[in-house]
């Protein structure tokens, strides 16, 4: 069963980058090129289930699910669905909410960079660093 909150993997997003910043995997979803993406925002237009949001960098964590199925029906679709088991919200409850079945960070500036290592211990990686390069 696919994820009725998750990438068709039609490739639209790649199709529209002016600046060949993303690329398919091989299991079909979209990789940004982090070095190559100018954030002009031709793949959040380009995404036919709205799934592309520009963030800085600078913001160092994000939500990477969408959906907000409750836990075991988002992880039939996924296994690195959102469950909201809370473990996020409650390292960094400043920061960190559940809302509708699904963490969703509200605060990017109140997030501990102390708190980090225990908001990744996420079970199914659903939320975690921009990029992987900054992990301590």
């Amino acid at each position: 069963k696919q994820c009725s909150y998750g990438c068709l993997h039609f490739g639209d997003c790649a199709r529209a980058c002016p600046f060949d910043a993303i690329y398919m995997s091989e299991e079909g979803l979209p990789v940004v090129i982090e070095d190559k993406c100018t954030a002009c925002g031709k793949c959040v237009e380009a995404c036919p289930k709205n799934l592309f949001e520009l963030h800085p960098v600078s913001q160092g964590m994000i939500v990477f699910c969408r959906s907000k199925d409750r836990g075991p029906v988002s992880r039939k679709a996924c296994k690195n669905a959102c469950i909201a088991c809370g473990i996020c919200s409650r390292a960094c409850p400043e920061a960190i909410v559940i809302e509708n079945n699904l963490a969703k960070i509200t605060n990017y500036k109140k997030i501990d960079p102390d708190k980090i290592p225990e908001i990744e211990k996420c079970p199914t990686d659903s939320i975690g660093r921009l990029k992987k390069e900054d992990e301590g």
